[in-house]
């Protein structure tokens, strides 16, 4: 048997030992000690700490350290910002921190001193305009008086369509006039239904400075970053009118555009926002209040240990409202109302004026937006075209002037600038420009008058028509006078002043605007208004008064209104009165302005006819009359009242009854008084001869040549005195045979042979007077082969060219007058022909040459005729080539050319020279242009003229220049006529050398258009010169020499410095040097276009 020996351990082994011999105990790994009672920490605990639960329970000394080793030490209170305690109650700071617990921060990343001053790298300054005291709000935050700038603001409310073309019908825009400024904008508005509001506003913000940055800032930027409208909606309560209450509550829009806090704007901010579907109704009293927002800020980007952190600043708002506050009752005057009202309206002192317009107005109230502002508007009074009876301002919408007055103006003064009627409208308008109008008429008038019309003179109705009304011939009754449109004012009559006016009412259905004055603000009293004023003529008043002409000249001051209605401008009275006696009658006319005007007439007055006609003398065929056959009756009457007016005569056929003549002479008065054996002396102290005298053509009493025979002719005069009382006589002619002129058929008197030439003869004779009408005059005679011949010639002519007879030959005539079926008696003549001359002369385009031309004549012109029809053609300028006779066997071939009734250019000027005026100066410049087109013609057509000079060129009766005298002669020497030079043979002697340009003055072999150039400047020195000859004073065989050594004419003394530049140009000496005809046409032609309406400068050009 074993035995096994146990030691014991008193007291017992702890904490898993066993006893591994007496009171010896063996201890696990975590437990030591005589009985494994004491626990061991592994690793051990620290910093005197025990170990008090195995294997990781510490002990540690209180407050001191902790941790599970107690290797932790303990800081009272806490490291902050980061630090590290090291020690019992000591800490360990970051770099950024100080202090005993690190509680103090340095200026860095985590608590930026930026923008700001960090003087001891703990206590931070932040710039003006910033604050912000810990950590990262450390000047963080922008303060309120670093705010934004607005810059600009305005608004505007439409009214847009939201279906079809969505067309804007109206706006309201306002532009603020401090933009930056917190006061609100009060703006007053008539018109609603707006749907769309849009802001527009800009925005800037610019920092005080630039910041100098810390070594813990990277960057920053500051700006504008967001930015909005706001609305807000106001309505009137019913209940209590001053308690608005709210409809639309702060409403936000936001700009398209935001630019927040990472990306601000450093510029100028725009935003351009809109309530594209405002659909508020806005009311009466409503305010509609705008606000646009801007807000600044920006960002600061931080530079940490190891990376960088943006930090956005806190920004400061910016704002401008404009409140839109809305009225639609125009403004207000108790005249409006059906109640009495004694302030005035809108009125005048005068409405009929020649002064000043002195005007006032009062009484006027707006409750909502208050008075604005008063217009008064000018319009000047037409006759309405479209209602000739009324005027009205034809431009409703365009007064010609507006006068604008404050709010508390009640009166102005104004002069018109010109007479007339004028409508004044008062436009009184509110705050929110709601209109309410008012109106008055003023006739202002400084200069018409009242005149007299001649030609509707003041008569007498009641005398006698034949007498001018002026002899009334009866005694009993009443005496009647008009002065029917005598007197007028032109100025009120042809304007029509005195119309009536339209009402004003104006409306512009495009514009839907409508602008009317109200019925009860309508000019409805003074002296003028609406209604028209009677009148005639301008004239709205009539007296008359009257007396007996042997009273005086003067009317007397009894002025009476005519009873008779006012328009018929009539009156009518009695007065005692007497044959032979006058009325002196005057009338007073007046018109609106108090201008008067009097006019008198006389009327006349005699019931008794004039004395009983005598023995009335018959002297037959008088000499020296004024009449080929004449007679003559003598009328011895008088009328000691009246006068005697006149006689009337009349011839009838006492056969048949038929009138020869009737008429009426005048009654024969003197200028003075006559002896009372000739005359006398009427009560109207007018001087009468008793004799009148009758001039009596013996033709009146014609007869045909059957009733001649038998035929007398009676005689009636009446004799008739001024107041057409009449006494009649009758007077009897026979034996019309004894009569001059009577039965008298009479040939021509002195037919001779004027002029006679080979194949023609011109009769000239008098004509002799007849009383019967000639019918024709026949010229026979009988040729040289015995062939009679009859002509007939006109039976008025004086004068007839007989043509076709023979030369050396002799004729007998027949000359016959015939008077219907009669006939004078044949006058015979007898005259020789002449013989035929030879060739008379030749000109430069055709020769002048009997009917008896050789073929080479003939082969010339015909050359030249083709010329002409060929090559020349048509130009207002170049004489006219009418036409061509190629067949007359007689004369051989000629042509017909335009006559110029002016002739020759240089005969002309040398007539005008010593009248010369402006308008002589301004023909010379038509001519000038007129020659130069012409020339420009022939340049075009590849033609010289070769001879151009002032004297081959002819006027018409307009003075229109024609130029001729060139001929293909001219462009092309032919055969025989040929030199060596290839010129006609008659060319180096009859060079015009004055005219000629240097290169042709040897030959005109080498002549140029630049050629005729030059003969044009010369043609314009004699134009201005008036027909001198060029080169005064120099002969022409030293002209040459004289041009070769740089000499030209002087400027003539007529001619500006224009045309005289044209000549130097045209006298260069080398021809290429020289303008065109087409150059100096043009320039020519640019003087005249301050007149294109002168028909007299336009020319065609046919090339």
């Amino acid at each position: 048997m074993n035995c096994y020996f146990t030691a014991v351990c008193n007291p017992p082994c702890q904490n898993g030992g066993y006893c591994s011999s007496p009171n010896y105990c063996q201890c696990s790994t975590h437990y030591s000690g005589r009985y494994c009672n004491q626990p061991v920490c592994n690793p051990p605990c620290l910093n005197g700490g025990t170990c008090t639960y195995a294997p990781s329970t510490c002990s540690c000394p209180s407050g001191v350290y902790k941790g599970s080793q107690c290797q932790t030490p303990i800081c009272t209170p806490d490291c902050q910002n980061g630090g590290t305690c090291v020690s019992p109650g000591k800490c360990a700071c970051k770099q950024t921190f100080i202090g005993d617990r690190c509680q103090d921060p340095l200026c860095a990343h985590h608590s930026p001193c930026f923008p700001g001053n960090c003087s001891d790298t703990i206590s931070c300054q932040c710039s003006d305009g910033f604050t912000g005291d810990t950590g990262l709000n450390r000047c963080k935050t922008l303060d309120s008086n670093n705010t934004p700038i607005i810059t600009k603001a305005t608004a505007f409310l439409a009214n847009i369509e939201r279906t079809g073309d969505k067309e804007e019908l109206y706006r309201f825009m306002t532009d603020s006039s401090e933009p930056n400024s917190t006061k609100v904008d009060e703006l007053w508005l008539s018109d609603k239904d707006y749907n769309y509001i849009n802001a527009d506003f800009t925005a800037m913000y610019v920092p005080e400075m630039e910041y100098e940055l810390p070594d813990y800032v990277e960057n920053y930027t500051l700006g504008i970053v967001e930015g909005r409208m706001r609305l807000d909606l106001h309505k009137v309560d019913r209940r209590d009118p001053n308690n608005p209450f709210i409809s639309l509550n702060s409403s936000f829009y936001d700009c398209s555009n935001q630019p927040g806090s990472l990306a601000p704007n450093t510029s100028v901010y725009a935003c351009n926002i809109s309530s594209e579907n405002f659909d508020r109704l806005l009311e009466d009293g409503d305010n509609l209040t705008l606000t646009v927002i801007a807000v600044n800020g920006g960002f600061r980007k931080l530079k940490t240990e190891s990376s960088t952190v943006v930090d956005p600043f806190i920004g400061q708002t910016a704002e401008k409202s404009m409140m839109f506050r809305f009225d639609f009752r125009k403004p207000v005057h108790c005249r409006l109302d059906d109640v009495p009202c004694t302030s005035i309206a809108f009125n005048v002192t005068k409405d009929v004026t020649k002064s000043a317009i002195e005007f006032t107005w009062d009484g006027w109230d707006d409750v909502l937006s208050g008075i604005g502002k008063y217009q008064i508007e000018e319009f000047f009074l037409r006759v309405n075209p479209n209602n000739n009876r009324n005027l009205s301002e034809i431009e409703l919408w365009k007064p010609l002037n507006i006068f604008t007055f404050e709010k508390s103006s009640r009166n102005y003064t104004r002069t018109p600038a010109k007479p007339g009627m004028y409508s004044y409208i008062l436009n009184v308008v509110d705050r929110a420009n709601n209109s309410q109008y008012a109106r008055t008429l003023v006739l202002y008038d400084t200069q018409s008058s009242i005149t007299t019309d001649d030609s509707s003179p003041m008569v007498a109705t009641s005398a006698a028509e034949e007498t001018s009304y002026k002899w009334q011939n009866n005694l009993t009754n009443p005496i009647s006078v008009s002065w029917k449109s005598h007197f007028r004012n032109d100025f009120l009559e042809s304007n029509k002043l005195l119309s009536p006016v339209s009402p004003y009412k104006y409306f512009n259905s495009d514009a839907n605007f409508y602008k009317a004055v109200p019925d009860n603000l309508e000019d409805k009293d003074g002296m003028r208004t609406l209604k028209g004023i009677t009148n005639a003529h301008g004239v709205v008043k009539f007296q008359y008064t009257f007396r007996h002409s042997n009273q005086g000249n003067d009317p007397p001051d009894d002025w009476k209104v005519p009873t008779d209605n006012f328009m018929s401008q009539t009156a009518s009275f009695d007065a005692i009165r007497s044959n032979g006696d006058s009325l002196n009658v005057w009338v007073k006319a007046i018109d609106i302005l108090g201008n008067e005007k009097i006019d008198m007439m006389k009327v006349y007055f005699d019931e008794t006819p004039p004395d009983n006609l005598g023995k009335i003398p018959f002297i037959k065929n008088i000499e020296n009359s004024t009449l080929p056959f004449s007679s003559r009756l003598i009328v011895d009457t008088r009328d000691t009242d009246s006068g005697i007016y006149g006689i009337k005569y009349r011839f009838t056929s006492n056969n048949t009854g038929a009138v020869f003549k009737t008429d009426f002479i005048p009654g024969n008065k003197s200028n003075v008084a006559l002896p009372l054996t000739e005359g006398y002396t009427d009560k109207m102290g007018d001087h009468f001869y008793y004799s009148h005298y009758l001039e009596v053509d013996n033709c009146w009493m014609v007869v045909s040549k059957d009733a001649f025979k038998n035929e007398f002719v009676n005689l009636e005069l009446i004799v008739y005195n001024r107041a057409l009382v009449s006494t009649q006589k009758s007077y009897m002619i026979t034996d019309l045979g004894s009569l001059n002129g009577i039965d008298e058929y009479s040939g021509p008197t002195n037919l001779h042979v004027e002029t006679t030439y080979s194949n023609a003869v011109r009769l000239r004779w008098t004509v002799s007077p007849t009383c019967y009408e000639r019918s024709r005059i026949t010229v026979s005679g009988v040729s040289k082969d015995g062939k009679r011949f009859l002509r007939l010639v006109d039976k008025d002519s004086d004068h007839f060219d007989l043509n076709g007879l023979e030369a050396e030959t002799t004729y007998n005539l027949s000359f016959v007058t015939e008077y219907g079926d009669q006939k004078s008696d044949p006058i015979f003549l007898t005259f020789h022909t002449i013989e035929a001359p030879a060739a008379l002369t030749a000109g430069g385009i055709a020769g002048i040459s009997t009917a008896g031309a050789s073929e080479e004549d003939r082969m010339s012109m015909r050359a030249k005729i083709n010329f002409y029809a060929s090559k020349v053609g048509e130009h207002p300028n170049i004489l006219h080539f009418m036409g061509a006779v190629l067949d007359d066997e007689t004369l051989g071939p000629y042509m017909v050319l335009e006559f110029c009734e002016v002739g020759q250019l240089n005969s002309w000027l040398q007539q005008q020279k010593n009248t010369a005026n402006e308008e002589t100066s301004e023909q010379l410049c038509r001519i000038c242009y007129g020659i130069c087109k012409g020339m420009l013609h022939l340049e075009s057509r590849k033609l010289v003229h070769r001879r151009l000079a002032a004297r081959n060129v002819l006027l018409t009766s307009e003075l229109e220049p024609k130029i001729y005298g060139f001929c293909p002669q001219q462009q092309e020497a032919e055969g025989e006529n040929k030199d060596d030079d290839g010129d006609t043979k008659e060319d180096k002697s009859r060079i015009p050398v004055k005219w000629t340009a240097p290169e042709c003055l040897v030959t005109m072999k080498h002549a140029t258009p630049k050629s005729d150039v030059w003969s044009f400047g010369v043609v314009l020195w004699e134009i201005f010169s008036f027909g001198e000859v060029p080169y005064p004073g120099t002969r022409s065989r030293d002209v040459q020499a004289y041009l070769r050594n740089g000499y030209r004419m002087d400027k003539p003394e007529f001619a500006n410095d224009f045309y005289y530049n044209i000549m130097k140009q045209c006298w260069k000496m080398k021809p290429k040097q020289r303008p065109s005809f087409r150059d100096m046409t043009a320039d020519i032609g640019k003087t005249f276009n301050s007149a294109p309406s002168d028909d007299f400068y336009y020319y065609s050009e046919k090339h």
